[in-house]
């Protein structure tokens, strides 16, 4: 499976596209602490993401370290 990365205004719209096309079995989700949630992209596509199996990342740093990569990667590969 090909990795994508959809950033920039009006990308959010692309999600369901991306993950139809995609057909994952689950996904990795990284996104800032309170900056999903605030912006309303959990509101705009938690109806998609309920159709998967879904790891959400999002306890690290603005400037992670090291551990918060580390934590990142091993809920990665337990998930």
């Amino acid at each position: 499976m090909v990795q994508h990365e959809l950033v920039g205004c009006g990308t959010i719209s692309k999600v369901g596209e991306v993950l139809g096309c995609e057909k994952p079995s689950s996904i990795f989700l990284v996104t800032g602490k309170e900056s999903f949630k605030m912006s309303c992209a959990q509101e705009r596509i938690q109806h998609i993401l309920a159709l998967y199996k879904v790891v959400h990342f999002y306890d690290f740093e603005h400037n992670p370290h090291i551990e918060d990569v580390q934590r990142g990667i091993k809920l990665y590969r337990d998930g």
